[in-house]
This record gives structure tokens, sequence and C-alpha cells, in this order.
């Protein structure tokens, strides 16, 4: 079973009306919509804000569904140069951009996992940058009216695979956005 688990509850709401025989209940304080889009077991849930909320519906998800795989899926902003609104990102690895248990351990490290970048599943990570690619070719037209691209200027949005950096704040300044591949802050490349 596929699960999809975003940030905010308008994120998932047209997802919920898409699925087919949908039967939704309520565990710890989330509420889980479980359907068939296309003939492929999809839950879906609003996991509320921030990584504790996201990490306690996630091990809700894989106790109470026969999960699969898990995707994350929500709007946030770009650090990459070249990027604009509407282009869609395939994460290829994950950052907490605000972890932080120095001087135990570097920066950026997860505690006992050895590593500040986690990849991602290089075939779902397929799957997903081809079913992203299909919709700016065939869909994006008549989800997204014409008024509402003129407005925000999307006109040629892209799909990339690139690093997605997360965390409970936000990182409005240039120089909290800055991380090199290895994981530590200073003036490095931004992450790719």
């Amino acid at each position: 079973m596929l699960a999809i688990i975003s940030a905010m509850p308008d994120e998932i709401t047209a997802i919920v009306q898409s699925l087919a025989e949908v039967t939704s209940q309520t565990l710890g304080h989330r509420q889980y919509h479980a359907g068939n889009f296309e003939d492929t077991p999809v839950v879906v849930v609003f996991s509320g804000w921030g990584k504790v909320a996201a990490a306690a519906t996630t091990t809700q998800l894989i106790a109470s569904y026969d999960v699969t795989d898990i995707v994350f899926s929500g709007v946030a902003g770009a650090v990459r140069h070249g990027m604009s609104i509407g282009d869609v990102v395939v994460g290829s690895e994950l950052i907490q951009h605000d972890m932080d248990a120095s001087p135990l351990f570097p920066r950026y490290e997860v505690p006992l996992l050895g590593k500040a970048l986690l990849p991602t599943d290089a075939a779902l990570r397929a799957r997903l940058r081809a079913a992203a690619q299909e919709f700016l070719r065939q869909d994006l037209t008549v989800a997204v009216p014409q008024s509402s691209r003129d407005w925000f200027r999307i006109s040629s949005p892209q799909v990339v695979e690139g690093v997605i950096a997360s965390g409970d704040q936000f990182a409005p300044a240039v120089t909290e956005r800055r991380v090199r591949r290895d994981g530590r802050r200073g003036r490095g490349a931004s992450v790719p």
C-alpha cells in the first residue's frame, strides 16, 4: 500500500477526492483515508506540522496499514537557482536543516545513524519523477486554471531531483539556507 502524507490539510483534499472506495478512520488525532487510485491501494493523511507530528503520523501509518512506500507531498520554497513556482522536486536525499545534536554529534547528523543526508528509494523516485512529468505534460492545463498559471507565472514547469531540506523552523536568510554537500553549514554551495 502506498501512503501519502502532507503537512497541510489542503494538500491532501484533491488526493482524497480522487480515491475510490474510501474509508476513513481516526487514529492518534489524525484522520486516515484509505482507498484505491487506479487500482493502487492508497492511504492519505494530514500529518500536522513539524517533524515530531510527521514522525508520529508515520509510525501510526506503519503500525496500522500494510504500507510499502511512503511519499511526503507538499508545497515548499526553493533555494536552488533556476527553480520557479510550479516546478516539481523529487527528493534524491533528505536533510534536517535544523538538526543540531552538537557537541555529541556533528551538526545535521541524525544521532546514531552516522549521516546527515538520508537517501530516498531510487525505484520509487523514478516512478514519482515519471508520474510528475506525465502530469505536467498531460494534466496541468486541466488541473490548474489558466488564470492561476498566469498569476503565478507558471509557463514551463520542470521536474528535477534534488536534496530536500526540512525542519521545524523556516530558513528565510540566505546564510541559513546554505549547506554543503557533506551536511555542514557554511558558505559552500547551496544544496543542489
